[in-house]
């Protein structure tokens, strides 16, 4: 499936790394598919560990969606505040006041800015948690059915799920473990 060869040996083009390459790769990916497989059969504990990573994820997202709330609130308040400004401003003729109600105005208006981007970097956290919720739901089905299913996939596919699993692959230059 894979071609295996250091990420230092790679990126430096040899230079700062003399491992030998894995010369039997399909060897390296039935013993990844293996160990995969083994996930498969004995999946309770990862599952639950799933499930616990996925409560802690849905808590940080309730605390976001209680920290949008307050933010939409506080959004809301200074927008009156603009226009109640904005109704004063118009309705009187004194200049030096006129400043004062300008510079409120302005002041506020950056405040609605701060607001606005607070509650834009709330939106991407809040996408960023579903994501991995959404993830890790997969995950849990894809551990369920993948020991089944390994045997029957394509060479695609089963590169698409070791992907997924596996992040790295150590060995020491001479056996595979």
């Amino acid at each position: 499936l894979y071609s295996y060869m250091c990420e230092n040996k790679e990126h430096s083009k040899k230079e700062l790394c003399n491992m030998k390459n894995v010369k039997k790769g399909f060897m390296m990916d039935r013993l990844v598919c293996e160990e995969i497989k083994k996930l498969g059969y004995n999946n309770f504990a990862l599952i639950d560990y799933l499930d616990q990573q996925q409560r802690e994820v849905m808590k940080g997202q309730n605390e976001t969606d209680r920290q949008m709330a307050a933010q939409q609130r506080q959004l809301s308040k200074t927008e009156r505040q603009i226009n109640n400004l904005v109704t004063q401003l118009s309705a009187t003729d004194d200049t030096s006041t006129t400043g004062y109600i300008r510079d409120a105005i302005n002041s506020l208006h950056l405040e609605k800015q701060k607001i606005v981007d607070q509650m834009n970097d709330l939106k991407q956290i809040a996408r960023a948690k579903d994501y991995s919720i959404r993830e890790m739901q997969l995950m849990q089905l894809l551990i369920s059915d993948f020991a089944h299913t390994i045997d029957s996939m394509s060479v695609t596919q089963k590169r698409e799920m070791i992907r997924k699993f596996v992040s790295r692959i150590e060995w020491n230059g001479e056996t595979l473990d």
